[in-house]
């Protein structure tokens, strides 16, 4: 069959339907095949991007120069149990993919203002220490955006409470818009602020301005980005769940009581 169409005239419109099935399938094949081998190469290269970039950036090392593998390397990765708030081995955080995490325990809707149904029981938390004395405690935070998941890390300096830095590495919000919130610009007005006031609930939110004089929650507040109230909202909604109760807040109150950051 193949023969008699390929031996027909080259301006048959029969042999010039088959040829052009014949490439169109060939390339089909080989776009596919080729997607499906570099796709592990795509996922570990993006994972380098998170676990390394984003996270040697947040840390507060990207300034000492270097690479980034040896920078990343200062870096010490600990579990914690989200069911008993401490330490835990027994899960490895070089596994851990926020999207994809794993055993997936129910949130209760009173608590689940990041929109997540579900949260992993195991999280990893990074610790940068500075001649033993601890610096920073880096925490993984997402939850539903505008239009897809907003992932990002939060720096806590070795308060537990006072904002080090804030870094976004992945979200599906309008460009110029709601996209802002991975700005460089954006993301310097956070170090400084703080997440409690002596109570269990995280007290940081991005805000609405409408002028007039600063009041006392400034240090609570962030200023959000024009035409983008619900991004904004979206931010608060998703660390008050990962900085309250549900999430790393009891963890975080152990540590500041005086739990041990190392134990």
């Amino acid at each position: 069959m193949i023969r008699r169409l390929l031996r027909l005239p080259n301006d048959d419109l029969r042999k010039i339907v088959f040829v052009a099935f014949a490439v169109c399938l060939v390339c089909s094949l080989v776009v596919s095949t080729t997607a499906v081998l570099l796709e592990p190469m795509q996922h570990a290269a993006e994972a380098r991007y998170q676990r390394h970039t984003v996270l040697v950036d947040v840390a507060g090392l990207s300034g000492q120069g270097g690479d980034v593998d040896r920078l990343f390397a200062r870096i010490e990765a600990r579990m914690v149990d989200l069911e008993t708030d401490r330490y835990t081995q027994a899960a490895d955080p070089a596994s851990y993919d926020p999207r994809n995490p794993g055993e997936a325990i129910p949130i209760s809707a009173d608590l689940d203002t990041a929109k997540l149904g579900a949260r992993p029981r195991y999280v990893p938390v990074y610790l940068i220490r500075e001649a033993g004395v601890l610096q920073r405690i880096i925490l993984p935070v997402y939850g539903s955006g505008m239009y897809d998941r907003i992932y990002a890390y939060i720096a806590l300096e070795a308060d537990f409470n006072t904002v080090a830095a804030f870094r976004v590495y992945q979200h599906g919000e309008t460009p110029g818009l709601g996209g802002e919130i991975a700005s460089s610009g954006w993301l310097a007005k956070w170090p400084g602020k703080r997440i409690y006031n002596g109570a269990e609930m995280p007290r940081l939110k991005v805000v609405k301005r409408r002028g007039g004089a600063v009041g006392d929650d400034d240090v609570h507040e962030l200023d959000g980005i024009a035409g983008a109230t619900r991004t904004g909202r979206s931010v608060t909604n998703l660390l008050g769940y990962w900085l309250g109760p549900g999430g790393f807040g009891p963890f975080l109150a152990w540590l500041r009581e005086g739990g041990v950051p190392d134990a």
